[in-house]
């Protein structure tokens, strides 16, 4: 992902779940930090109960993915 930082191309991340896995906080949160730390500029992930978590302990900008709320 550092690439695109050379370069001057900001990178987005997309979190994902498989149909069976639970959209909770803790996963969406785990998920989007990691992401920003190893270089992303912005994160693309779900919206679930407790969102203000996933955003807490995301550093990177956050943008909710479409789609069906649960």
């Amino acid at each position: 992902m550092n690439e695109g930082s050379t370069y001057g191309i900001p990178t987005l991340a997309v979190t994902a779940v498989g149909r069976e896995m639970v959209r909770d906080a803790g996963y969406l949160g785990m998920a989007s930090r990691m992401a920003a730390e190893l270089g992303s500029t912005f994160v693309k992930t779900y919206y679930c109960e407790n969102f203000e978590e996933v955003t807490n302990i995301c550093p990177a900008p956050i943008e909710i993915a479409g789609g069906k709320k649960n």
